[in-house]
């Protein structure tokens, strides 16, 4: 429920903690939620017939809510658990928010910045900054639920900010290379085309194999790193960023297999990373 003030929620849960959880979700529902929708199509194969079957799977994403601003002003107990009632006063939590984003946006202003003797670091700068922009952003949109306001100052800000950003980032073209083995290949043509890198790049990605095999407990064993190597075009004797990843495949059938399971999983790790962010995993 939501009034003029203040914003009231009920959260269940056998802990005050759970409690807490809960109402945080059923109170961002209120505000903001953001519903993703998969399609899904499966095939099962019995007896020589093929059955499919197609379904809508949906997520709600819902954004965090400080449980610094919420009070509780009931509670009720039984053998299965409490239940709490809060209320969030409107006024701070509006007033806190935009605070958060007038923060953050002078944060990200800093590090908006490209030093062309530096380019691999202002390029890490540039995608912290974005995302930070896109946590500003969904502040935003509570922020414009909450309020009604959709003429603040701070979404202006937001959009030159985000648009900075990416002009910024093409300042700096990414180049990727490798060495002629397969894996290495196959590895520059999937992050090229993530990146769209094209042509002469002022930073280049070196990517390199390595591989071992055996076998072990009535398997084939296949071990293959991957190597990124980082390099500035206008000093391309000095490493300013790397990064190994390593998969294990194994098959009772042959090496090959295990190779190619080994390969598999390490083109789902670039696939779903970016060239910044696997160089920057523990």
């Amino acid at each position: 429920m939501i009034a003029d003030d203040y914003l009231f929620v009920k959260g269940i849960g056998e802990t005050e903690k759970e409690a807490i959880s809960d109402a945080r979700e059923q109170l961002a529902l209120q505000v903001y939620s953001q519903v993703e929708v998969a399609e899904r199509n499966t095939q099962v194969k019995l007896n020589d017939v093929v059955e499919s079957s197609y379904a809508f799977e949906s997520s709600v994403k819902s954004l965090p809510v400080q449980i610094g601003l919420m009070q509780v002003i009931n509670k009720e107990c039984d053998n299965l658990g409490c239940e709490y009632q809060y209320k969030v006063n409107k006024t701070q939590w509006i007033n806190a928010l935009e605070h958060e984003v007038a923060t953050n946006h002078v944060l990200i202003r800093d590090f908006l910045t490209v030093n062309d003797n530096q380019l691999w670091s202002s390029l890490l700068r540039i995608k912290h900054a974005q995302e930070k922009l896109q946590q500003t952003k969904m502040w935003l949109k509570v922020l414009g639920s909450l309020s009604g306001n959709t003429s603040s100052p701070l979404l202006s800000d937001q959009s030159e900010l985000t648009q900075l950003s990416y002009e910024l980032e093409k300042r700096i073209p990414v180049e990727i290379r490798s060495s002629a083995d397969l894996l290495s290949v196959q590895a520059a043509e999937t992050l090229s085309q993530l990146l769209e890198a094209t042509g002469k790049g002022k930073l280049i990605v070196y990517i390199k194999s390595k591989q071992k095999q055996g076998h072990k407990n009535n398997k084939y064993m296949a071990k293959l790193a991957l190597t990124f190597q980082v390099f500035e075009a206008n000093n391309p004797g000095v490493v300013v960023g790397q990064k190994t990843l390593t998969e294990i495949g194994d098959s009772p059938q042959s090496v090959e297999h295990a190779i190619r399971h080994a390969r598999q999983k390490l083109m789902i790790q670039i696939k779903n990373n970016s060239i910044y962010s696997l160089l920057h995993k523990g």
